[in-house]
């Protein structure tokens, strides 16, 4: 759609109207490149082994298609903080929860703790994020994995909460992945 309106190529749009003024120095477009030799490689489990894993890029679109390092999702999430970019009244879109997904555009709003959090999840055929962003605090947490199985990502930003905020006591343990790899014994 964005190429229909603007005449460019979805790429070069995202570059010149997102990722430069934002100022996300090395995040690239990735479905519509070369894969770099460079970039971290995804695992996934086949048949109990942890395997290396191609990405199928033939469903990449919006935010499952930008590669970057974590100071790259942090720039990101600026326009988010202070509503860069957009027009207030599409912030507003972006970050009011549907009353039944509990979602806004790409973004999930809901209390965490007693506090606002705004979160975005993604994964991708060998890789899971997670990011949160709690408002009152400025409090971030920014999880890229190259392990496409299982799901401790949230089970980690527990941990990370009780360890700023005070809780249970800091680096108590959780099974990684635990509940997946118990399926597939």
């Amino acid at each position: 759609m964005a190429e229909n309106v603007t005449g460019m190529k979805y790429a070069d749009f995202i570059k010149k109207e997102v990722l430069i003024p934002l100022g996300a120095k090395t995040m690239v477009v990735d479905g519509l490149i070369d894969e770099n030799p460079s970039w971290v490689k995804g695992y996934e489990l086949n048949g109990g082994e942890v395997q290396q894993v191609s990405k199928s890029k033939n469903w990449l679109l919006g935010s499952g298609d930008l590669v970057g390092r974590t100071d790259d999702v942090y720039t990101l999430n600026k326009a988010v903080k202070h509503k860069l970019i957009l027009k207030e009244k599409t912030w507003e879109k972006v970050l009011t929860p549907d009353p039944v997904s509990g979602m806004g555009i790409g973004c999930t709003v809901s209390d965490w703790h007693g506090k606002l959090r705004i979160t975005h999840n993604g994964g991708h055929t060998g890789f899971r994020t997670l990011h949160i962003h709690v408002p009152a605090d400025d409090f971030d947490i920014i999880f890229l994995s190259d392990s496409g199985y299982g799901d401790a990502r949230y089970a980690v930003s527990e941990i990370i909460h009780e360890t700023f905020y005070g809780g249970k006591e800091a680096g108590e343990r959780v099974s990684m992945d635990g509940a997946y790899l118990n399926m597939n014994k």
